[in-house]
């Protein structure tokens, strides 16, 4: 409203807004002075990341014209123009690289005077034409997509598009556990790992140990996390079960034609996600509403398709599931060897323990832009020794100064000791790290490799967790700490070893690249149901 009346009369505006403004019921009058003090030009709505690192919020471009003016219905536009970027040319991350793709923006670009006579030029290219009328006879609610079912009704496949209440029913029948017995499969939000939909830590328990009202559900129904921002956590339990009332249970009209196994996927997919994101409201718990869900336009497969699409999908994920066996199997373990001699971490000679502190500000190389932060989260938990060649914070040398992190060069051997205790890393830049590790940087690496060091305490994570100790969280002191001792074998020795399991590693790479493949396989053949 400030930015409308600050404008001088007749005036343009391109104003950047959360997407919610777009929707949310509070802000109703609020989009009734927009459309009645200006003309609505065009909504460019932009992908979820685009303002990363600094917030993760989905934003909206709004372009009006005669800004600060009554514009009339009568006298102004009947619709305006909706534009649903995809890509804006940058990885949708903290890093926000540069992409090789052209960015969608420059079709907006292309025909940003919004020209009516170039209109079959626009729509092919992706612009959306939104009767205001109809805008206005839904709450001003601004976002194109919500109305592509009064327009679209087949795909570019020639299958019909439908909404998800034609297919699905959602289940509304609820169980009180404490006035039930026995045991039951017990799905939280928490146990559906977002991206494939698997079932995580599932367990059976006891039902009167549940202590709140819970939404049951049988083994073909499809599970649909409704709470933001855990949306696309969809899962198919293939079990009869209960679970938290924020997951929506769809259960299918027909069975006989429908795969449960494909349409969790097209639910899942970045291109439906997106579609239940406008959809979103609510103050401290943002969530979607059952009644919008089945809204929602939905691809109706033709069921010899979607048995062909199943078992295409089926074989896909056989592959990478024996590649993941191979991957999680592996484990590096060093083999005997006859030690030279035995030294304590705490041996200066040798090594340096750093745990925190004031950074050195004589390495003046390291200075170059923003470091390069971990924390204890950073670190995966398995038995790997993790190759740490960037983080997703950063910290610039000011911020260091400030902190008790402590810059360190490359190849310090990184170890967790407060709380998750005895996870590795070995340091490919330099980087910093807060309170929660210890940092090996290995002085004379004519006795060790930094390499060689980071196995040995890989291996030492039961006495890790004997010399640590503290009532909150268990915290390993630097004094402790420099009292675990390492049997260091010859140089040339430490080289052979090196060396045969770098020749493991080589034969486990292959499967890493089958899982990536075959995973972009899977998501190319739902991107191509939704025409992407």
């Amino acid at each position: 409203m400030k930015a409308i009346n600050s404008a001088s009369s007749n005036g343009r505006m391109a104003l950047v807004v959360p997407e919610g403004f777009l929707f949310r019921k509070d802000l109703t009058k609020t989009r009734e002075y927009l459309l009645n003090r200006c003309q609505l030009e065009s909504i460019i709505s932009l992908p979820q990341g685009v303002f990363l690192p600094y917030t993760g919020v989905k934003t909206n471009i709004i372009y009006a014209t005669k800004v600060n003016q009554k514009v009339k219905p009568s006298e102004g536009r009947k619709d305006f123009w909706y534009f649903d970027v995809k890509s804006d040319g940058y990885t949708l991350d903290n890093n926000r690289r540069k992409l090789d793709t052209p960015s969608d923006l420059s079709k907006y670009e292309e025909y940003r005077k919004l020209d009516d006579n170039q209109a079959d030029d626009m729509l092919k290219v992706g612009f959306e034409k939104i009767p205001l009328d109809t805008v206005r006879k839904n709450s001003n609610i601004l976002v194109g997509s919500r109305y592509r079912t009064n327009t679209v009704v087949t795909s570019k496949a020639g299958w019909p598009l439908v909404k998800v209440g034609d297919l699905f029913d959602v289940v509304s029948d609820t169980i009180n556990p404490i006035d039930e017995e026995g045991r039951v499969v017990y799905v939280g939000l928490e146990n559906i790992e977002p991206s494939t939909g698997q079932l995580l830590g599932l367990l059976e328990c006891e039902i009167s140990s549940i202590r709140s009202t819970k939404r049951v559900f049988k083994n073909t129904d499809i599970l649909f996390g409704r709470l933001r921002p855990v949306l696309n956590k969809v899962a198919y339990p293939k079990k009869d079960g209960i679970c938290s009332t924020d997951i929506i249970v769809l259960r299918t009209k027909n069975s006989d034609s429908l795969f449960p196994e494909l349409y969790v996927r097209i639910l899942r997919s970045k291109h439906f996600n997106e579609m239940v994101l406008n959809g979103v409201s609510g103050g401290q718990l943002p969530r979607v509403d059952s009644k919008y869900l089945l809204q929602l336009p939905i691809q109706k497969i033709p069921l010899e398709v979607q048995r062909k699409i199943v078992a295409e999908l089926d074989d896909y994920q056989q592959i990478i599931k024996g590649a993941q066996t191979v991957i999680n199997t592996y484990r590096p373990h060093l083999p005997k060897y006859e030690k030279a001699f035995t030294v304590a971490l705490g041996d200066s000679h040798i090594f340096d323990i750093q745990s925190g502190g004031t950074p050195d500000s004589n390495n003046p190389q390291y200075w170059n832009g923003e470091i390069n932060w971990i924390t204890l989260t950073d670190l995966p938990k398995d038995d790997h020794v993790t190759e740490i060649n960037s983080s997703l914070r950063k910290i610039t040398r000011a911020g260091l100064d400030n902190s008790s992190a402590k810059l360190l060069p490359v190849n310090t051997v990184v170890v967790s000791t407060r709380a998750t205790i005895g996870r590795i890393g070995i340091a490919r830049v330099p980087l910093a790290t807060n309170q929660g590790f210890k940092n090996v940087i290995v002085n004379n690496t004519s006795i060790i490799f930094p390499e060689f060091l980071a196995l040995i305490l890989r291996e030492k994570g039961s006495e890790m967790e004997r010399l640590s100790s503290g009532a909150t969280f268990k915290e390993i002191s630097k004094v402790n700490f420099g009292t675990i001792k390492i049997d260091i074998p010859s140089l040339e020795e430490q080289r052979k070893i090196l060396d045969g399991i770098r020749r493991e590693q080589a034969l486990i790479e292959p499967s890493k690249e089958i899982v990536k493949v075959f995973t972009a396989k899977i998501d190319t053949r739902i991107k191509e149901i939704w025409n992407e």
